[in-house]
C-alpha cells in the first residue's frame, strides 16, 4: 500500500511550526477566492441586466445591414463553405474571423432573427465580465 505524501501546506507547517499562520493564510486565500467569485457574479449579472433589454430590439441601420442582414457570406451558415469564408473574407474591409464564426453560428441557429444575435452579445458581455475578474489579482 502506498503511503500518502503530505501536502505542501502540511510540510510547511511541519518545518516552520507555524500551523496557525498557515491555516490562517489558507483561510484568507479561500475568502479571497469567494470574494472574487462574488464580484464576478455581480459583474456578470450587471452585464446581463444592462444588456438584456436589447433582446426586444431589431437590427439597426448602422452596420447591421451591411454586416448581417445583407451579407451573402452569412447565408452559408456554419458549414465548410461558411467557415472558409469566415477566415478569408474581408467584407467591408474588415477581417474578423471569430466575429464571422459567431455570426455564422447565430445565423445557423436563429436565421435572421435579431433576438438570437443580441442574446449572443449579452452572453459574451457576461462572459467577459467573468473573465475579467478571473484574471485579476
Amino acid at each position: 500500500m502506498r503511503r500518502k505524501l503530505p501536502t505542501n501546506a502540511a510540510r510547511r507547517e511541519h518545518i516552520s511550526g507555524a500551523r496557525v499562520l498557515t491555516s490562517g493564510a489558507e483561510e484568507a486565500r479561500g475568502m479571497e477566492g469567494r470574494g472574487k467569485l462574488a464580484i464576478a457574479l455581480v459583474l456578470a449579472a450587471a452585464a446581463v441586466t444592462v444588456y438584456l433589454p436589447v433582446l426586444g430590439h431589431e437590427f439597426v441601420n448602422y452596420d447591421d445591414d451591411h454586416d448581417i442582414t445583407d451579407n451573402p457570406g452569412l447565408r452559408s451558415g456554419l458549414s465548410r463553405v461558411g467557415i472558409g469564408w469566415a477566415f478569408t473574407a474581408t467584407h467591408g474591409a474588415n477581417w474578423f474571423p471569430l466575429t464571422w464564426l459567431s455570426w455564422l453560428l447565430d445565423y445557423e441557429i436563429h436565421g435572421l432573427d435579431p433576438k438570437g444575435f443580441h442574446l449572443t452579445d449579452v452572453l459574451l458581455h457576461a462572459g467577459a465580465a467573468r473573465t475579467l475578474t478571473a484574471r485579476s489579482g
